[in-house]
């Protein structure tokens, strides 16, 4: 019992992934769910409906499926490694921010990160004017 998808019967027997659809809802090709809740057809249900089949073409579809997996792990591999640069980068981001955010928080409750503040010594300007605040 040698069962296949869809999209790999309908190269087999040369017909449309939409024809083959339509003949299972019809009842005149039977197929199962398997394990990732994909539809799958015996080939002996193939070969009993739609007559011979070419079993060549699916050596050729099994190999360009693993082609297609390769291409998509190799496609995956560099999407994850360019999120996990995107995610470096924003937790550099996070910290800068956070940093440049204790510094305000400090210097608007005047805790001065260079010299604590010191004070101003109280200097009066003595002017022409004498006690009266009149002019000499």
């Amino acid at each position: 019992m040698s069962l296949i998808q869809v999209s790999e019967a309908s190269i087999l027997v040369k017909k449309s992934v939409a024809s083959i659809y339509r003949h299972i809802k019809q009842g005149k090709v039977s197929s199962q769910i398997d394990h990732d809740g994909n539809k799958v057809v015996d080939i002996s249900e193939l070969q009993r409906f739609y007559g011979t089949v070419d079993n060549h073409d699916k050596e050729n579809v099994s190999q360009q499926e693993s082609n297609d997996s390769r291409d998509r792990i190799t496609d995956l591999t560099r999407h994850i490694r360019n999120l996990e640069e995107t995610v470096s980068d924003l937790r550099t981001r996070l910290d800068k921010s956070e940093n440049e955010r204790g510094l305000v928080l400090r210097l608007l409750s005047d805790q001065r990160v260079d010299d604590p503040p010191t004070k101003k010594k109280n200097s009066k300007k003595k002017g022409k004017r004498g006690k009266r605040g009149k002019k000499k």
